[in-house]
């Protein structure tokens, strides 16, 4: 019977100018990262990042980092899936169980998760799994618990409708996200064309490449909503690329006209938290 030993993780935090939140999502990966590998991709920021990275570094095991313009974010993740690829051929690891995910700089892992992602792993045979997701403010104060109930709904309906309803919305929790080196081997890298939805169009091909993920109701990390998180012209241009990315992989009008609705019904939601918290501050 396999144990958790039995998986190791590689986990990668592409980070620029964070420097406010780096701290915090550095202990929360290296407290639990154990006989994996945590990388943390830089692209040359300009705050204190690098001294916090450079301070963090002495006596620290399986720990790396650079710091250098590196492209942006996606070029970010695509750096540390190709150091994972290296990294399991020097510890002579089978890719079946080395698991992967990324976290943002101003995210944190929920405390005991890499254990609770290990036994997900073990318990189930999915080649990728999907947790829960908190919601949290700059103080890692719990916040948008509808929206968290929301999306939760939505990743319900996502298991019994199947990868088609991401043609209508997004519920799957970026930082709750992990996969099976084997099965990014099968699909790839993340595509550097896209800026908004490149997770959105990673979790579309891979669920047509190696089925449906595993989804836990367990807490594996915590997204942070801070200053400029919620502009609406951001969200419009999200929209816009997933609409497309949709399109290109397969939804037809219907699916598309729905993710329409929905996006302009989110779009006007964040347009109402934006103007009611100008007013309130």
């Amino acid at each position: 019977m396999q144990s958790a030993e039995t998986y190791h993780i590689f986990v990668v935090t592409p980070s620029y100018n964070q420097a406010d939140f780096l701290p915090r999502t550095l202990e929360s990966v290296y407290s639990q990262i154990g006989d994996g590998h945590y990388l943390v991709a830089d692209g040359g920021s300009k705050d204190a990042s690098p001294t916090i990275l450079k301070k963090f570094v002495p006596e620290k095991k399986n720990f790396s980092y650079y710091s250098h313009p590196d492209g942006g974010q996606v070029n970010a993740i695509n750096a540390g899936i190709t150091c994972m690829c290296e990294w399991i051929i020097q510890q002579k690891l089978d890719p079946r169980f080395v698991l992967f995910m990324y976290l943002n700089s101003d995210d944190v892992l929920a405390p005991g998760a890499i254990t609770l992602i290990k036994q997900a792993f073990i318990d189930h045979c999915q080649d990728w799994a999907v947790g829960n997701c908190q919601n949290i403010d700059a103080q890692d104060l719990p916040i948008q618990r509808d929206i968290q109930l929301y999306k939760t709904f939505n990743r319900w309906l996502l298991h019994l409708i199947g990868y088609r309803w991401l043609y209508v919305m997004n519920p799957i929790p970026q930082p709750s996200v992990v996969i099976k080196a084997s099965a990014i081997e099968k699909v790839g890298l993340f595509n550097p064309d896209l800026k908004y939805v490149m997770d959105y169009e990673y979790w579309l091909r891979l669920w047509k490449a190696v089925g449906a993920p595993y989804f836990s109701s367990q807490t594996w990390s915590h997204f942070r909503i801070h200053a400029d998180s919620l502009g609406t012209l951001f969200h419009q241009k999200q929209f816009a690329e997933q609409w497309a990315v949709a399109k290109r992989l397969g939804a037809n009008w219907a699916w598309l006209f729905i993710q329409k609705m929905h996006n302009d019904l989110i779009t006007n939601r964040y347009q109402v938290i934006k103007n009611y918290d100008s007013k309130n501050s």
